[in-house]
């Protein structure tokens, strides 16, 4: 492939992921009335306040940890956590967030309390809002909430990402679109000389066609003029 075909499919591959993040941010003002969200399948997170950019960074992770807050172990922990509290002293912060999210200690797609993501399950929810209470540092979580989390450099970078340009689009995805992108490339590339040949079967057709349109036409003009020369000669 020549450069010049190179830089114009770089250029071809950079608009159309400005043109996804372009469509899909006006869109959320609409889906999530202009409010922050994240959306799983192009690990894509959009912060509309910077005291909610931690949340989001919390569905990250959540989604990396394969769900892990629609598990039945987190919704154990979560109610032992909480139980525990009730029984034997008073509900500390976590207690407090764990306690007056209804719906939050069973997963469920179904249920969606009011104030909630549009999408996300109430589990989901605390699970990220777990995360923002403690401003990412996980070491500050309760021991038995605490191996539900993880750490990873990366999760920092999105979240100076999201405050600073408001979205945040993890790089594999956009990877991954240029690998998309340039197999289909690749692919017309090969195909190139099977679709000059067909172009070339449907142009031959189509002249075979129209000459032989032509033919008709001229013989019936013909038969028609032999039929009016009989009828004058009568």
């Amino acid at each position: 492939m020549n450069t010049r075909m190179r830089v114009t499919n770089l250029l071809l591959f950079a608009l159309s992921v400005i043109t996804i993040i372009g469509l899909l941010l006006p869109y959320s003002s609409i889906l999530f009335n202009g409010n922050s969200f994240y959306f799983a399948p192009m690990k894509l997170a959009y912060c509309a306040k910077p005291d909610e950019c931690r949340h989001e960074v919390g569905h990250l992770i959540d989604d990396d940890m394969g769900h892990i807050s629609r598990s039945k172990e987190f919704g154990t922990a979560l109610m032992l956590y909480v139980m525990y509290q009730i029984k034997y002293s008073e509900l500390d912060r976590f207690g407090v967030i764990i306690f007056t999210n209804p719906g939050s200690l069973v997963y469920s797609n179904s249920y969606q309390p009011y104030n909630t993501e549009a999408g996300s399950s109430p589990q989901e929810e605390l699970y990220a809002k777990l995360y923002a209470e403690v401003d990412g540092d996980i070491s500050k979580l309760p021991p038995l909430l605490r191996k539900f989390y993880q750490t990873n450099p990366e999760y920092d970078k999105a979240y100076t990402s999201l405050i600073t340009t408001k979205y945040y689009l993890r790089s594999n995805k956009m990877d991954q679109l240029k690998a998309l992108f340039e197999q289909a490339n690749q692919k017309a590339e090969e195909n190139k000389e099977l679709l000059f040949r067909i172009g070339l079967s449907t142009a031959g057709a189509l002249a075979g066609a129209l000459v032989t349109a032509i033919i008709l036409n001229q013989q019936q003009m013909q038969f028609e003029d032999n039929g009016s020369v009989d009828q004058v000669s009568q």
